[in-house]
């Protein structure tokens, strides 16, 4: 399992629950959409699985109705999430 660093370069709340993240950074592990991948945030025990939507070139997007991830991603939107890719 290879972990990365990420940057947050769009976090959009597509609605009231669900929110869209284009995340850029070493995507080499990241072969097709429906891949999961595991991201964790400082502050969170837990890593959570997302899945991914589209993934080109350096740029990821996941998206997820969770409400803890919902949180998450709104309370640590300027943070570097680190992402395993299994």
């Amino acid at each position: 399992m290879k972990q990365s660093l990420f940057d947050i370069v769009e976090n959009t709340a597509l609605t009231r629950d669900v929110y869209k993240m284009r995340l850029v950074g070493d995507t080499s592990d990241i072969t097709a959409s429906g891949q999961f991948v595991n991201i964790k945030l400082d502050g969170l025990y837990l890593r959570r699985p997302i899945s991914v939507c589209d993934c080109e070139g350096d740029t990821a997007i996941i998206a997820s109705s969770s409400g803890i991830l919902k949180t998450a991603f709104s309370s640590f939107s300027s943070r570097s999430p680190i992402i395993s890719v299994s």
